[in-house]
Protein backbone atom coordinates (compact mmCIF):
# COMPACT_ATOMS: atom_id res chain seq x y z
CA UNK A 1 0.00 0.00 0.00
CA UNK A 2 1.29 3.41 -0.82
CA UNK A 3 2.37 6.02 2.07
CA UNK A 4 0.27 8.87 0.73
CA UNK A 5 -2.97 7.65 0.17
CA UNK A 6 -5.48 11.35 -0.64
CA UNK A 7 -7.07 11.10 -3.82
CA UNK A 8 -6.20 14.29 -5.93
CA UNK A 9 -9.25 16.26 -7.84
CA UNK A 10 -9.59 15.51 -11.44
CA UNK A 11 -7.95 18.91 -12.71
CA UNK A 12 -4.21 17.62 -11.68
CA UNK A 13 -1.86 17.20 -14.67
CA UNK A 14 0.79 14.90 -16.08
CA UNK A 15 3.70 16.40 -16.86
CA UNK A 16 6.78 14.78 -19.05
CA UNK A 17 9.75 16.60 -20.26
CA UNK A 18 12.70 14.04 -20.82
CA UNK A 19 16.18 14.43 -20.01
CA UNK A 20 18.12 15.25 -23.36
CA UNK A 21 21.65 16.83 -23.81
CA UNK A 22 21.81 19.00 -26.76
CA UNK A 23 24.46 20.97 -28.74
CA UNK A 24 23.49 23.64 -30.99
CA UNK A 25 25.44 24.31 -33.84
CA UNK A 26 26.87 27.74 -35.83
CA UNK A 27 24.58 26.73 -39.25
CA UNK A 28 21.16 26.12 -36.93
CA UNK A 29 21.64 22.54 -36.81
CA UNK A 30 21.19 21.13 -33.37
CA UNK A 31 21.98 17.30 -32.32
CA UNK A 32 20.12 15.76 -29.37
CA UNK A 33 21.16 12.81 -26.71
CA UNK A 34 19.44 10.67 -24.00
CA UNK A 35 20.93 11.79 -21.01
CA UNK A 36 21.23 8.79 -18.35
CA UNK A 37 19.28 5.71 -18.21
CA UNK A 38 16.20 7.19 -16.61
CA UNK A 39 15.67 10.14 -19.11
CA UNK A 40 11.54 10.23 -18.58
CA UNK A 41 10.95 10.58 -15.00
CA UNK A 42 6.89 11.92 -14.44
CA UNK A 43 5.92 14.86 -12.68
CA UNK A 44 2.45 15.86 -11.20
CA UNK A 45 0.74 18.63 -10.72
CA UNK A 46 -1.86 17.71 -8.23
CA UNK A 47 -4.97 19.45 -6.69
CA UNK A 48 -6.78 19.13 -3.92
CA UNK A 49 -9.76 20.83 -3.90
CA UNK A 50 -12.60 21.10 -1.26
CA UNK A 51 -10.57 19.71 1.37
CA UNK A 52 -11.35 20.23 5.05
CA UNK A 53 -8.74 21.74 7.26
CA UNK A 54 -7.96 18.75 9.26
CA UNK A 55 -7.28 16.63 6.03
CA UNK A 56 -5.34 19.56 4.83
CA UNK A 57 -3.47 19.78 8.07
CA UNK A 58 -2.77 16.23 7.61
CA UNK A 59 -1.62 16.36 4.14
CA UNK A 60 0.70 19.51 5.40
CA UNK A 61 1.73 17.41 8.47
CA UNK A 62 3.07 14.51 6.33
CA UNK A 63 4.87 16.97 3.91
CA UNK A 64 6.09 18.20 6.20
CA UNK A 65 7.55 15.23 7.96
CA UNK A 66 9.27 14.37 4.43
CA UNK A 67 10.78 17.69 4.54
CA UNK A 68 11.41 17.80 0.51
CA UNK A 69 14.15 15.43 0.79
CA UNK A 70 12.52 11.97 2.08
CA UNK A 71 10.85 9.87 -0.77
CA UNK A 72 7.78 8.45 -0.45
CA UNK A 73 4.84 6.12 -2.60
CA UNK A 74 1.79 7.10 -4.05
CA UNK A 75 -0.55 5.60 -6.24
CA UNK A 76 -0.69 7.68 -9.55
CA UNK A 77 -4.19 8.62 -11.07
CA UNK A 78 -3.82 5.58 -13.71
CA UNK A 79 -3.40 3.14 -10.58
CA UNK A 80 0.75 2.61 -11.03
CA UNK A 81 2.15 2.63 -7.65
CA UNK A 82 5.03 5.28 -7.92
CA UNK A 83 7.88 6.55 -5.12
CA UNK A 84 8.02 9.98 -5.59
CA UNK A 85 9.26 13.36 -3.70
CA UNK A 86 7.69 16.54 -2.89
CA UNK A 87 9.61 19.41 -2.65
CA UNK A 88 6.73 22.00 -2.27
CA UNK A 89 2.96 22.82 -1.38
CA UNK A 90 1.04 25.21 -1.34
CA UNK A 91 -2.18 25.55 1.14
CA UNK A 92 -5.42 28.22 -0.33
CA UNK A 93 -7.32 29.00 2.21
CA UNK A 94 -10.57 28.64 0.03
CA UNK A 95 -13.31 29.36 2.89
CA UNK A 96 -12.99 29.36 6.61
CA UNK A 97 -14.09 26.09 6.66
CA UNK A 98 -12.25 24.56 3.20
CA UNK A 99 -8.61 24.54 1.99
CA UNK A 100 -7.25 23.50 -1.11
CA UNK A 101 -3.84 22.33 -1.64
CA UNK A 102 -1.74 22.47 -4.69
CA UNK A 103 1.19 19.95 -4.60
CA UNK A 104 3.92 18.51 -7.39
CA UNK A 105 5.35 15.27 -6.97
CA UNK A 106 8.53 14.30 -8.69
CA UNK A 107 9.26 10.56 -10.00
CA UNK A 108 12.64 9.28 -8.19
CA UNK A 109 14.30 6.05 -8.81
CA UNK A 110 16.14 4.51 -5.59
Amino acid sequence: MADFTYIPSFSSQLVERPKKLKVQFGDGYQQRAQDGINTNLKRWRLNFNGLTTADADAIQAFLEGKDGRTNFTWDDPDGNTVTVICEDWNKVFATTASRNMIMTFEEVVT
